[in-house]
């Protein structure tokens, strides 16, 4: 029996880690690929059903100054949804 060299396995696992979570984006919903996208750059996801609708607003007009009107209204739909509370 051959021992692969550990670059060679290092490679193919990083080659099916990312090949591998390919098609969780693919099933993301646009709002939720739209999240991922503008916000994770800054810092961890948060669970959308962690604040309320005031609060998801407040948060997405203080930092998302770079967004667009309608880029903001789908995030909010997306992370706050009908929630009133």
């Amino acid at each position: 029996m051959k021992v692969l060299p550990l670059g060679l396995l290092g490679a193919v696992g990083l080659f099916m880690l990312v090949h591998g979570c390919r098609p969780m984006v693919k099933d993301m919903d646009e709002e939720a690929a739209l999240y991922s996208r503008k916000c994770s750059s800054c810092h961890h996801l948060i669970e959308p059903d962690r604040w309320d609708r005031e609060t998801w607003h407040h948060y997405i007009e203080r930092y998302g100054r770079k967004l667009t009107v309608e880029e903001k209204h789908r995030l909010l739909y997306y992370l706050a949804g009908s929630k009133q509370e």
